[in-house]
């Protein structure tokens, strides 16, 4: 159950805590107070959508914490396998931060999660019916999941989803290798002219950048010949004042001297270390100069080179690497087109073994969810008759369909609200007042068949008053003996039912809208349901009114 919710800075939510009772809790008050507000905040926990808007005004970010507890199986899974086990207490201190400018922040009990993760873990603690539920309700496509919902169809929907995936795969094959001829010509056209040339330039790794090095080398041959016979003769040449002429004179001048000057020893040395390098890079220098020569017919030819490997990387890649890779899938390609037929002839021998298997098994879902049909379609008849609705006709039915991502199967709920009326669908003739008793039905259905702890209906009352209203609070009583119910309501005979009254109200201070709430008991409480009764102008009657109902919802 929700046990502990804190908010602060949400719209005109400053800061606000609310605490609820394990059973049935409603929330009433003035259209605008906040009461919905309460609801997005709830739903923002358990991983909805953070919108920048939600931040209030001038703040910059916005937070919700809440606390759950009595945890069901399902809770404890999912958030274990998340890595974010319930606490010693067994509990879960669920926190959200919004800031202005949209970034988003989750954790629990203080371990930091994704969204997705959140609402993995929402998902299993929290059930908010809300507008989006309505839609649905309205929208035939959806039926079919609230079946699926009640079915106890995960293993076959899962086993069916695979085999179908399956025949898609081989479908998509075999339409691409089945594609027209011409075009598969023209494709091996292509790739076998682009693998000839690529195959006889035959070029390598880094030879762009040898060959840009070598051009450069004859472009400027001459000048480099002449700075390197001269660095030669200076360093080696037949006159006696080269380099290594005089460093050998140097030497040989104070050979012998060390004798008596001790400190030479170390000069001599290092000397002979320098005389022996020189002549190792006048060697080197000697050698480049022997190799430094002007071709025109070796510079046309390396221009050439460079100009083929450019228009190759231009056409398949901008690199040697590049353009070995592409011919390397070329070639595979090649293959793959060549073998085309004889692949061929093995996919279309594998299709019809994955067609009738995805067939078989959409028959097996088929035959869960049209069981499952027509369990549900009692339970919701007898709900909705419970719920005032007398006579009600309430039906599924199936259309047959090709094989889809769902299944085999087209289902929309049909419904009859008066005897002798023809049954049609739901979407075209509920009344909203309909609708909201249909919603309520639906959810107490799928509760009976899951372990979610909180059940969240915002505004389901919607178009109904009188009886009508009275069976709706006897219903989510009787859902609340059960698991927790949070309501937002303009309707007395609901809010009269509940363990817990919220009372959401907004003012102004300091220049600014601020929502509050206030747990209501005795006279305030009587006062509000009076208020839901009259109106503004609360008479006796009205207060006298109040105070029967809800002493006659403690007496149950």
């Amino acid at each position: 159950m929700l046990q502990e919710l804190h908010i602060e800075n949400i719209a005109i939510i400053d800061r606000l805590t609310l605490e609820f009772s394990d059973g049935f809790n409603c929330l009433t008050g003035e259209t605008g107070a906040g009461k919905s507000i309460i609801i997005d905040a709830i739903n923002l926990i358990t991983g909805g959508r953070a919108p920048k808007e939600t931040v209030r005004t001038g703040c910059a970010s916005a937070e919700v914490t809440a606390v759950f507890t009595d945890l069901s199986p399902s809770v404890v899974r999912i958030s274990e396998a998340a890595g974010v086990a319930p606490d010693e207490d067994g509990c879960l201190v669920i926190s959200r931060s919004v800031t202005a400018d949209g970034r988003s922040k989750c954790r629990v009990n203080g371990c930091a999660v994704s969204v997705s993760v959140l609402k993995q873990i929402g998902t299993a603690l929290v059930n908010i019916h809300g507008q989006n539920d309505s839609a649905n309700l309205l929208s035939p496509e959806r039926h079919v999941d609230y079946i699926d919902a009640v079915a106890d169809d995960a293993a076959e929907y899962s086993a069916y989803r695979e085999a179908y995936r399956t025949v898609t795969e081989l479908t998509a094959r075999i339409d691409e290798l089945s594609s027209g001829e011409a075009e598969r010509l023209r494709r091996v056209d292509m790739l076998r002219f682009a693998a000839d040339e690529i195959e006889q330039a035959n070029i390598a790794p880094g030879e762009y950048d040898s060959l840009t090095t070598k051009r450069d080398i004859c472009v400027n041959s001459e000048k480099l010949s002449d700075d390197l016979t001269e660095a030669s003769d200076a360093l080696d040449g037949s006159d006696a004042g080269s380099a290594v002429d005089m460093l050998r004179k140097a030497i040989d001048s104070l050979t012998g001297d060390e004798d008596v000057i001790p400190e030479l020893k170390d000069v001599l040395s290092s000397l002979n270390d320098i005389y022996y390098d020189l002549l190792d890079q006048t060697e080197t220098v000697k050698s480049l100069r022997d190799r430094v020569s002007f071709s025109p017919e070796e510079l046309d030819e390396i221009e050439d080179r460079i100009s083929l490997i450019r228009s190759l990387e231009k056409k398949y890649g901008g690199s040697e690497e590049a353009v070995l890779d592409y011919l390397k899938k070329a070639k595979d390609e090649l293959e793959k087109i060549d073998h085309a037929d004889e692949l061929l002839e093995e996919l279309n021998a594998k299709f019809k073994p994955a067609l009738d298997e995805a067939r078989h098994r959409a028959r097996e879902l088929s035959e869960k969810r049209r069981a499952a049909a027509k369990v549900f379609s009692e339970r919701i008849r007898s709900t909705l008759e419970y719920l005032e609705m007398p006579g009600v006709e309430f039906s599924v039915r199936r259309t047959a369909t090709a094989l889809t991502p769902r299944g085999i199967d087209d289902m929309e709920f049909f419904i009859s609200a008066n005897k002798g009326q023809e049954p049609a669908p739901l979407a075209k003739i509920a009344s909203g007042g309909e609708l909201s008793r249909i919603m309520l039905a639906i959810k107490s259905v799928l509760a009976a068949d899951d372990d979610i702890g909180t059940l969240i209906f915002d505004e389901i009352d919607t178009g109904v008053s009188g009886r009508a209203a009275g069976k709706i609070a006897l219903k989510m009583g009787d859902i609340a003996r059960e698991r927790q119910v949070l309501c937002v309501t303009h309707l007395a005979q609901i809010a009269s039912a509940a363990d817990r009254h919220f009372y959401i109200s907004k003012s102004d201070e300091n220049g600014r809208t601020s929502a509050k709430a206030e747990v209501l008991d005795g006279d305030e409480r009587v006062k509000e349901t009076a208020r839901l009764i009259a109106g503004l102008n609360i008479t006796p009657a009205a207060l006298k009114t109040a105070e029967e109902m809800i002493n006659a919802a403690k007496r149950g």
